[in-house]
């Protein structure tokens, strides 16, 4: 008797949007912070305003960080500096600036990844 197998694949994809490749709860000090910002690595850059939240700008910030897993560098008056790294290393300086509308300001090492964290901002329900 002859007996013959037969293998058939499956394709399937799966979306995974930036933040699953977010480090969470990092950490960055102004002065960290200040010579990423200066030292010329993050040359990518891409903004986007969106309408103000109905949340206090401080409840929205932290909800903000949450989601995107950044951490709050510093915040004067209506705008905040925040930071985040994914898990290859790549940095990524967000400014939100709270003036009639909301208006975030991305900065990377990778276009991709800005354009990627911009879209993410763009589809957020807040």
């Amino acid at each position: 008797a002859v007996v013959s197998t037969q293998s058939t694949g499956v394709n399937f994809s799966l979306s995974l949007d930036l933040t699953h490749f977010m480090v969470p709860n990092v950490t960055c000090s102004i002065k960290k912070f200040e010579g990423v910002m200066t030292e010329g690595r993050l040359d990518k850059n891409s903004a986007t305003n969106i309408p103000l939240p109905d949340l206090p700008p401080p409840e929205f910030i932290a909800s903000f960080c949450g989601r995107f897993k950044m951490a709050v560098v510093e915040q004067v008056g209506g705008a905040a500096s925040l930071y985040g790294c994914t898990v290859r290393s790549d940095e990524i300086c967000v400014l939100l600036k709270f003036n009639g509308s909301l208006t975030v300001n991305v900065k990377g090492n990778d276009q991709l990844l800005v354009n990627s964290f911009v879209d993410l901002v763009n589809s957020a329900k807040f």
